[in-house]
């Protein structure tokens, strides 16, 4: 029923309650997330990849973003993604994300109920996994968010040639 929920990974959960679930998690506590808000859980889905010392992608971001642009065919372009996480991430890295971008493929599934599209997702996911190292302006920051989503839809779009 959750899948269904409206507005899922878009619409901001409990601060009190992802607070109390990350505080939980972090220290080991014993939870469970059978009664918690699914905008909470997915919150704290974001958290999690906002909070990590180095973003997933940190890496090969800009090379993301540049095969994206330079590439007019996804299936090419879904190939030298595979080639650069290949090369560039470690195996535990890609079976996460491969986890997270199966999820929200499924997730998308529902969309008829939750409207959240593989491009909605890819614009509230996208940031998380794509953070910049450096410090930029709002003009900057809009410029490299549609970027970011671009990239982020065609690997949810080309899941299966990528992972």
């Amino acid at each position: 029923k959750d899948m269904d929920e409206e507005g899922i990974f878009r619409k901001s959960g409990g601060n009190e309650e992802i607070k109390s679930l990350k505080q939980k998690i972090d220290s080991g506590e014993t939870y469970s997330l059978e009664d918690a808000d699914p905008h909470s859980i997915s919150g704290l889905v974001k958290l999690y990849f906002r909070e990590l010392p180095v973003s997933v992608f940190s890496t090969i971001q800009d090379q993301l973003i540049s095969t994206s642009e330079t590439m007019r065919n996804d299936e090419e372009c879904s190939k030298k993604f595979k080639t650069l996480l290949s090369e560039n991430l470690d195996s535990f890295t890609i079976k996460l994300l491969k986890y997270l971008f199966q999820f929200l493929v499924e997730l998308s599934h529902h969309s008829n109920n939750n409207l959240m599209t593989l491009s909605n997702l890819a614009l509230v996911i996208g940031p998380n996994l794509m953070i910049s190292a450096q410090p930029l302006s709002p003009m900057e920051e809009a410029l490299r968010s549609t970027k970011v989503n671009r990239v982020v839809q065609l690997m949810l779009e080309n899941l299966a040639l990528i992972f």
